[in-house]
């Protein structure tokens, strides 16, 4: 169906039974599935934590989803299959899976297509995945995915960027993106890898590509031994990247881009708290209103019965005061 929204959810596959399992499905071979919304929630220990499927499945956001769980049982995140187009996947952390998102295709069951076109992950971290991005068919040969965007994404301690059994073609894009500690380019295949990268930057890993605005620089986060991605001040990723007018927040939802450019990363640099907008919801829904992310620990008295998100890694402390009702 069209226009429904899952939200503050828990799904998780327990023991290390054969089928690694679906978390969360949408799919719609011969009928739409269009405008629906899976936010704010946890998908631990599955194999297609989140899967969207088929040509008819078009215009969904996936944001603020935590994916966890164990390499060695198959734990995966995202999973654009058969010709999906035109999803968002937003603010999501893949969290020390096998693969962090996967274009597909199962050929055998409705012919060859491509994984899915028109697609875009924006502001979403990848830390500890062996493999980022997968292109590959289920079944056998799959056609490259087309016009992809992966934009203002942070990548770090990863085996590989890209694992290729279907070619991943020059029509796809990666935008101000901070790739970390990521070891090797390419897994596996001969399949073909032309997407065009520009304003990125690549540090302790793999050597930078050629493209504009591409730098190799120490990014100088707060402290990504604790998950913590953000910029200190300085960062040399400041107002680097590229103006994108479809990126107009960062992970926590801090407007971009807060000086000249866009930084490159999933987190634009910000010295303080901040009161955030409520985001966009898909067309024709009424507005969800979201977490509002901390900023700033010491002044937490602000936050006083307000929602807030802390960030994986992060730790604050809570002074509660008040009479017997709090």
């Amino acid at each position: 169906g069209s226009h429904n929204i899952i939200t503050n959810s828990y799904i998780e596959r327990v023991g290390n039974i054969a089928h690694t399992g679906h978390g969360i499905s949408v799919k719609a071979s011969g009928r739409k599935s269009e405008f629906n919304l899976i936010q704010n929630s946890q998908v631990k220990n599955i194999g297609q934590a989140v899967q969207l499927r088929h040509t008819e499945v078009k215009y969904n956001v996936v944001r603020n989803i935590l994916f966890t769980g164990s390499k060695s049982q198959g734990a995966n995140g995202v999973v654009l299959r058969d010709n999906t187009s035109y999803n968002t996947i937003e603010g999501c952390t893949m969290y020390k899976l096998g693969m962090g998102v996967r274009f597909a295709d199962n050929s055998s069951e409705l012919g060859t297509q491509m994984g899915g076109h028109h697609n875009k992950i924006i502001n979403s971290v990848f830390n500890g995945c062996d493999v980022n991005i997968v292109s590959s068919g289920l079944d056998g040969t799959a056609k490259p995915s087309k016009y992809n965007e992966i934009l203002n994404c942070t990548f770090y301690n990863s085996l590989f960027m890209f694992s290729l059994k279907e070619s991943f073609g020059s029509s796809n894009k990666m935008i101000n993106c901070n790739i970390v500690n990521v070891k090797s380019k390419i897994k596996r295949g001969s399949a073909s890898l032309k997407i065009s990268e520009s304003y990125n930057n690549y540090y302790n890993g793999y050597s930078k590509p050629s493209g504009t605005g591409n730098i190799s620089k120490n990014p100088s986060f707060i402290g990504a031994s604790s998950n913590n991605f953000r910029l200190k001040k300085g960062s040399p990723l400041i107002n680097k990247g590229k103006n994108l007018s479809q990126v107009s927040s960062d992970f926590n939802r801090i407007s971009r881009s807060s000086g000249g450019s866009h930084d490159i990363g999933a987190f634009e640099f910000s010295e303080e708290g901040q009161v955030l907008p409520e985001p966009e919801s898909p067309e024709n829904e009424d507005p969800i209103v979201e977490d509002t992310p901390i900023q700033n620990c010491d002044e937490f008295e602000a936050w006083a019965g307000k929602n807030v998100r802390i960030n994986i890694g992060e730790s604050v402390t809570l002074k509660v005061t008040g009479g017997d009702t709090y």
